[in-house]
């Protein structure tokens, strides 16, 4: 076990540029996550592994639950250049420790394992886009699970109809024995239609369920592009669907009915506009769904903006359209979503006003019926095209961020942020 190097700081930055099983492990019971209150004592921390090197894209994903969290750096060349791997982080009372560094059983070059990161409880669920079992860039996933002293990879999922450059896993999401992954490039109602796949563990392994595609696909509407399941119900962005505007996006709902996941709703902003991109980003929770369109424009050129739909028990109504006051164009507010219960983490990745672009991410809170910015949070050692806010994981008090272009271990290492908020 390795302890990190763990800095003081206070903000943060942003910018983008775009069956197997190794060995299972029963479920069981073994050590959850339980959220320690000597890692909520104070403000930030900078995390970066001992390993860390120049082009790594280090935190461009990450995930958190309790007093572990995960960090991607999917160009990690362990495995050969750009193989990619995930970093376990978990506070030990007193500070975050590195505790385990995952690498799946059969990475190669190229695969960019850690492209899309999940975690609920022991069970640690990684995409690998780029991996090529079924074909160049097919995509895959992999589920590991701890066993009480280590991440062990469980199994390695992959679509039963794969094919190259369906990009599978680009995004993960997974509640208990259920796992959805998005293969946004799918073809299938036309060129880049889109799908997701349902997986389910049945007690052994993981099983695929079922395929999802919407009801009204068409090509190039990136059905897939980001997914989130909550319960019964998934929710699953669809960046590029023209309903509203060209290119104005839209979610879709589908929920379980005990045999099967059928569409219940496809969600679509009233007042879209061409190129807003909405379901780029997705979250669900309960019966609150947000997602980001970060292509929108109320605060001028894409400086993005964030609409929340509640479930009343027979619908989804759009309940909030979500712009910072401060926005301004190129801001890309709601690139990135993290919804945990009544708070609201939203990512602006490039923030022109902050610093010439470092980024910032928003915090709000649900009260009185209505969604109120708690905070904004930017990167005390922000640098220009630094990327923060690129990617956020939210639980409890606690929010991870990263920059992935931050240049500490040279260009484009990264470097990963987590902060608590006692009061939030």
């Amino acid at each position: 076990m390795m302890l990190t190097k763990i800095l003081a700081a206070g903000c943060l930055a942003c910018v983008l540029a775009d069956p197997c099983s190794a060995r299972q492990v029963p479920p069981g019971s073994p050590i959850p996550p339980q959220a320690d209150p000597n890692c909520v004592a104070v403000g930030e921390r900078k995390i970066k592994p001992a390993d860390l090197a120049q082009g790594d894209i280090y935190a461009a994903a990450m995930a958190v639950d309790g007093n572990v969290a995960l960090v991607a750096s999917e160009w990690d060349d362990d495995q050969g250049k750009d193989s990619g791997a995930v970093f376990v982080y978990r506070c030990d009372g007193r500070q975050w420790v590195e505790e385990q560094k995952l690498l799946p059983s059969d990475g190669q070059a190229g695969d960019n394992f850690g492209r899309s990161l999940e975690l609920d409880g022991n069970l640690a669920v990684v995409g690998t886009h780029w991996d090529d079992d079924n074909g160049e860039k097919s995509g895959s996933v992999y589920a590991f699970r701890y066993n009480g002293a280590a991440w062990v990879q469980e199994q390695k999922l992959l679509a039963s109809d794969g094919k190259a450059d369906d990009r599978l896993g680009n995004t993960v999401s997974v509640d208990g024995d259920v796992i959805v992954a998005g293969a946004w490039k799918k073809n299938g109602g036309g060129k880049n239609s889109g799908a997701a796949y349902v997986y389910r563990f049945n007690g052994l392994q993981w099983v695929q369920e079922q395929k999802l595609v919407a009801s009204d696909r068409e090509a190039y509407d990136g059905f897939g592009r980001h997914v989130s399941v909550s319960g019964n119900v998934i929710a699953v962005g669809t960046w590029q669907d023209d309903d509203g505007a060209s290119n104005g996006g839209a979610v879709y709902m589908f929920r379980h009915t005990g045999t099967s996941w059928v569409q219940e709703q496809k969600l679509v902003a009233s007042d879209a506009g061409t190129n807003s991109f909405l379901g780029w980003s997705v979250y669900l929770d309960g019966r609150t769904v947000v997602a980001g369109a970060y292509g929108d424009s109320p605060k001028g050129t894409q400086s993005g903006a964030a609409y929340v739909w509640r479930y009343d028990g027979a619908s989804w109504s759009h309940e909030h359209k979500i712009v910072p006051r401060d926005g301004s164009a190129y801001d890309y507010f709601g690139f990135s979503i993290a919804l945990d219960g009544d708070n609201l983490a939203v990512g602006a990745y490039v923030k022109l006003t902050e610093f010439l672009g470092p980024g910032a991410v928003y915090l709000y809170r649900y009260r009185n019926n209505e969604w109120s910015k708690f905070r904004k949070v930017v990167p005390s050692d922000g640098a220009p095209q630094d990327a923060f806010g690129f990617h956020v994981a939210l639980k409890g008090k606690l929010l991870v961020t990263g920059s992935w272009r931050d240049d500490d271990a040279g260009a484009d290492s990264g470097s990963a942020y987590l902060y608590t908020f006692p009061d939030l």
